[in-house]
C-alpha cells in the first residue's frame, strides 16, 4: 500500500473513532431540562458546632424564623441514608403549634387543601425539636419571581396557590372557633397575597387552646420534576 493510501486510511479511521466518541458522549449526556429557569435549592451554610449534632452527617444552616427557630438540613455521609430537615424551636409553644397545625391540615378533606403536606419524621418535645422530610426544590415565592419562568407555568402555579387559599379559607370557616383570615405582608407577585393567617380557638373542657396557621408562598416548595406543591411549614 502506498504512503498516500496508508495516510488516507489512518485519517479515515481517526475520523470514524472521533465520530463514535462524540456519539457515545451525546448518548450518555443527560437530557436538557425542560424548563429554562433554575431549580437549584438554597443549600445553606455548613456548620459544625450545634447541640446534639449528628457527627456522621454534614449539617447546613438554612435560616432562622422569628416565630419558629433555627432550621438545618442534615445530610448523612452514608449516601444510602436520606437527608432530612431539623427544626430547633426557640420556645416549646412554637413546636406545639406547628404539630397541631399540621394535624389540623391533614384532618381536612383532601379537596379542602390541594397542596401536599410535609411528612414529620421525629418529634423531640423535651428538646423543642422536630425532624421533617427534606423536600427538594425551591420556594413558590422564589419560583414565581424568577424572570426566566415561562408565563404559562407562572400563571398555572399562581392559580393553584390562589385556589388552595380559597379552599382552605372555606374549609376553616366551617370549623368551630375559627377566626376570619387576616391577609398580611403583601409583595409584588402580580396582586397575589403572600401570606394568609388563620386562627382556631378550641376549648376541650380542660382549657382553651389556639392553633395559628399561616399560608405563605415562602413556606411552599415546588418540585422541579412534577411541579407538585408541598407545604413545609404551617406558620
Amino acid at each position: 500500500m502506498s504512503r498516500l493510501l496508508r495516510w488516507k486510511s489512518l485519517t479515515l479511521s481517526a475520523l470514524l473513532f472521533t465520530v463514535s466518541l462524540e456519539a457515545a458522549a451525546a448518548q450518555a449526556a443527560p437530557a436538557p431540562c425542560s424548563s429554562r429557569f433554575s431549580f437549584l435549592a438554597f443549600e445553606g451554610k455548613r456548620v459544625e458546632n450545634i447541640a446534639d449534632a449528628d457527627r456522621s452527617a454534614d449539617i447546613y444552616h438554612l435560616g432562622s424564623g422569628i416565630a419558629g427557630g433555627d432550621v438545618y438540613r442534615v445530610v448523612p455521609r452514608d449516601k444510602r441514608l436520606p437527608s432530612y430537615v431539623r427544626k430547633d424551636y426557640f420556645v416549646e409553644s412554637g413546636l406545639v403549634n406547628d404539630l397541631r397545625a399540621l394535624a389540623q391540615l391533614r384532618a381536612l378533606p383532601p379537596d379542602a387543601f390541594p397542596i401536599r403536606i410535609v411528612r414529620t419524621l421525629k418529634e423531640f418535645p423535651e428538646k423543642k425539636r422536630l425532624h421533617i422530610e427534606d423536600v427538594p426544590g425551591r420556594t413558590l415565592n422564589d419560583v414565581l419571581l424568577d424572570p426566566a419562568l415561562p408565563a404559562s407555568l407562572r400563571e398555572s402555579l399562581k392559580n393553584r396557590y390562589l385556589d388552595a387559599i380559597a379552599r382552605l379559607e372555606q374549609a376553616i370557616a366551617k370549623l368551630p372557633g375559627a377566626s376570619r383570615p387576616n391577609q398580611r405582608d403583601f409583595r409584588d407577585l402580580k396582586g397575589m397575597p403572600r401570606a394568609l393567617l388563620f386562627s382556631i380557638t378550641r376549648n376541650d373542657g380542660r382549657g382553651t387552646s389556639r392553633i395559628d396557621i399561616m399560608l405563605k408562598s415562602d413556606n411552599i416548595i415546588v418540585d422541579p420534576e412534577t411541579f407538585e406543591l408541598t407545604l413545609i411549614d404551617p406558620f
